[in-house]
């Protein structure tokens, strides 16, 4: 067995196998007792493993996590809690994160849009771009030299698009791979796709993000909601 500090210092993966076995020295009442603190435990530590925060410790203080550690968190609690109707608005949640974690993340997102959310992304991350189901592209560069909508539909819409600077970021492989994806109307409850280009690196660019969020989106939505 272990104490609880030994088990605050694994990091999600390990504690997730040691939970998923931890009842096999257990007798019949034991199980009975613990039956459901350690459904609680599993479910939350799965949900942390799917958007990719494996590596963390359980002790990890919040303040040293990053905000893509921090925004996937909150990401992993909210579907944790079965809600549906919600407007998620996330900024670059693929930041820091593995290819293979990446596409664990959006199969997450996925499932938020399935169950009767809308999901509204900002990112450069050409898996997220290629895996909405509409795409937003401004630019046409950063900052003040912004801020214009450059093209918005499908992923294929956007390709085929001669303005969509996109388009022009995007490499030959990504655009062989067009072909294999199947891009239904948009839906009531879809997961839309806003893709800031042409400034990843730049400082202007990061401010220019927020700036949409709290001097477009959010005056739009209040208008919309009354």
């Amino acid at each position: 067995g272990k104490h609880i500090g030994q088990v605050s210092e694994m990091s999600i993966r390990a504690a997730d196998a040691w939970f998923t076995n931890v009842t096999d020295g257990f007798n019949d009442k034991q199980k009975e007792i613990a039956a459901r603190i350690l459904k609680e435990i599993r479910e939350r530590l799965r949900f942390l493993n799917d958007v990719g925060l494996d590596y963390l410790t359980l002790s990890r203080n919040s303040g040293s996590l990053s905000g893509g550690e921090s925004q996937r968190i909150r990401l992993a609690s909210q579907i944790g809690s079965g809600l549906t109707g919600v407007l998620y608005v996330l900024d670059e949640p693929s930041i820091g994160l593995h290819q293979r974690d990446n596409a664990r993340l959006l199969t997450t997102l996925k499932h938020l849009r399935d169950i009767g959310n809308t999901v509204i992304v900002v990112e450069h991350d050409e898996d997220a771009i290629l895996s909405a189901d509409y795409v937003v592209d401004i630019g046409p560069h950063a900052g003040i030299h912004g801020g214009e909508i450059i093209a918005q539909g499908t992923p294929a819409d956007i390709m085929a698009n001669p303005r969509s600077i996109t388009t022009e970021m995007f490499a030959l492989e990504a655009l062989a791979l067009l072909h294999q994806f199947t891009i239904d109307q948009l839906p009531e409850a879809a997961a839309l796709g806003v893709c800031l280009h042409g400034a990843a690196a730049d400082a202007a660019a990061q401010q220019g993000q927020r700036g949409l969020a709290a001097t477009d989106l959010m005056p739009q939505l209040r208008a919309l909601l009354g």
